[in-house]
């Protein structure tokens, strides 16, 4: 019941609308009589064999899609009068209409996208001309956010039309593929605190199509506009941090990944560059911005890769965890004393002569006097060491690390007068890496430039090193 007021009153409106035409009214024809009901009684029916709603499904780009259906006659059988019926396009009013009633949204489809026969005469006992509706392919070059469809009415200047079947919609039912990042919001944070500035690190965002790959070849396009991509900052969620976008000089990424054959994903890898990049939080937008080379759909979804920096290790707490060739415990000079955040004490190697005697403490051939830190470093570490005025301090040392999953100390670095015979403090480079164990070796001292290296004795005292404070920074 409700679609037949429905089929009833958009009748009235494309009525009220076209005025003209013989299925509304016959009595407009200037200088005839009107036609009677009884007259019209006995005038052939015409009708739409598929009449509402008809979708064809397109989805080859290469060819047109083909609709078939039939204009049909009913009513006397004995008549052989001739009848015409003509398949006219509705105007844009006419859809706006049809749309309103029926709860539609269709737009109309370009005249340069169909093709079709639209007279048909209907001749002695002929009830049925098949109808080749032809959608264009063309159409894949439209606005694919917009449903087109092809609306036809049934006319005839001397038959009657069904109005229950006068009206057809062929709706262009396009299936275009869509590009899409398979990652979307904010991802995982990559922390670069830990990565040597000279390395890349390497984010890998999959790009889909969803839909098969009938050997298309297209490119999907990314966002490179530093100020676009500014812009795009400011859409993601907020979580209460302060981001900055990553600036153009630590990434690198193409503007477009190429598809081809039967491909249906590809990846985009960026290529992150800690470098010079300041302690923050940024963001790298990724996002699409069209597809090149076929008419495909791309998903407006962003990707937010999130990159965060500290460019300060954090301390790391080394009490009870340190080891020296050079330490007696003697009350004044225990080892402790570099670990207890106070540059007024400090800890001196044995400077008596009776320590190295009965060999409870020895110069190391290569080492000389070291402190070596059994902690593990997973990402990188820094030393500092501060030294206290007119104590022995070293003027040669060096830096090793025991490379995880090895015994081995591998030399990191040689420093050389760093101190000075100041109440100074010295913090090495960053060095990144895994290590199971760190050593400063202390090679030289202050006094007459001695080496730590072999055992020589003065009366009674010996070659010995002092520094105030030793601090180890990493992750």
């Amino acid at each position: 019941m409700e679609i037949m007021k429905k089929n009833i009153y958009l009748a009235a409106i494309l009525c009220g609308l076209v005025g003209v035409f013989s299925s509304c009214s016959d009595d407009d024809k200037k200088g005839e009589a009107a036609t009677t009901d009884s007259e019209k009684s006995y005038k052939p029916v015409v009708y739409m064999r598929d009449a509402d709603v008809r979708e064809v499904n397109m989805q080859d780009f290469d060819a047109d899609a083909v609709f078939t259906t039939s204009v049909c006659r009913k009513g006397n059988s004995v008549s052989t009068e001739a009848v015409d019926a003509e398949l006219v396009v509705m105007t844009e009013d006419e859809m706006y209409y049809y749309n309103k009633v029926y709860g539609k949204s269709f737009s109309m489809l370009p005249e340069h996208c169909y093709e079709y026969r639209k007279e048909y005469t209907f001749s002695g006992s002929e009830e049925v001309h098949e109808v080749k509706i032809t959608l264009k392919k063309e159409i894949f070059n439209l606005d694919n956010s917009q449903k087109y469809a092809l609306p036809l009415r049934l006319i005839s200047k001397n038959g009657t039309v069904d109005e229950d079947q006068e009206v057809l919609i062929v709706a262009a039912d396009v299936i275009v593929p869509e590009i899409k990042l398979e990652k979307s919001g904010k991802q995982e944070v990559l922390d670069l605190s830990g990565v040597n500035p000279t390395d890349i690190v390497n984010v890998d965002i999959p790009v889909s199509m969803f839909g098969e790959n009938e050997g298309w070849e297209f490119s999907a396009e990314f966002e490179t506009d530093p100020k676009k991509l500014k812009n795009l900052v400011s859409y993601c969620p907020a979580d209460g941090i302060e981001y900055s976008l990553l600036g153009t000089d630590y990434y690198e990424m193409e503007s477009k990944i190429d598809f081809s054959g039967d491909e249906r994903e590809k990846t985009l890898s960026v290529k992150i560059k800690r470098g010079d990049l300041e302690t923050g939080n940024y963001l790298l937008p990724i996002a699409l911005t069209g597809v090149q080379g076929m008419p495909f759909k791309y998903s407006r979804e962003i990707c937010f890769v999130h990159v965060y920096l500290n460019n300060e290790f954090p301390q790391i707490d080394i009490k009870n965890k340190l080891v020296t060739n050079g330490d007696t415990k003697e009350e004044g000079s225990e080892l402790s004393r570099v670990t207890d955040s106070n540059t007024n004490t400090f800890w001196q190697s044995p400077w008596h002569s009776s320590y190295w005697l009965t060999g409870k403490v020895t110069c190391d051939p290569e080492y000389g006097i070291y402190i070596d830190v059994n902690v593990s470093i997973t990402k990188g570490m820094q030393v500092k060491i501060a030294t206290k005025t007119g104590h022995n301090y070293p003027v040669l040392w060096r830096l090793y690390g025991k490379k995880t999953g090895s015994e081995e100390w591998t030399m990191l670095k040689e420093y050389s007068d760093t101190f000075n015979n100041t109440p100074i403090s010295f913090k090495t480079e960053k060095f990144y890496g895994s290590y199971s164990a760190v050593r400063v070796a202390f090679l030289k001292s202050k006094d007459g430039n001695t080496d730590l290296r072999n055992i020589t004795l003065s009366g009674g005292y010996c070659k010995n090193v002092s520094i105030a404070e030793l601090e180890l920074f990493g992750l």
